[in-house]
């Protein structure tokens, strides 16, 4: 999560863990070897099957709410349309 820096306003790592050195450089421990991100997303969220239904679940509404913004739009269109069309006529 340090990696995205729009991100990593919400990442600290944890207090009780002393080991941990974040520095500008990079995430290296004292040997010099690579500490692994904290938390680990691919584990906690890569395979879950729950996970995979809530974010499915999530889609799915987000893609019937834009179906349903482009039928509202052509609804609003088309009333416009026979607004100008009746006030036309009218004149």
């Amino acid at each position: 999560m340090l990696r995205e820096p729009k991100l990593s306003t919400f990442y600290s790592p944890p207090k009780h863990d002393l080991r941990l050195n974040w520095d500008s450089a990079g995430n290296h421990g004292d040997e010099g070897e690579s500490i692994p991100d904290w938390p680990d997303t691919g584990q906690l969220f890569g395979e879950d099957p729950d996970y995979q239904k809530t974010v499915k679940g999530i889609q799915d509404i987000i893609e019937t709410t834009l179906e349903r913004a482009e039928d509202y739009s052509k609804v609003c269109y088309n009333m416009i349309s026979e607004t100008r069309l009746f006030i036309q006529e009218s004149l």
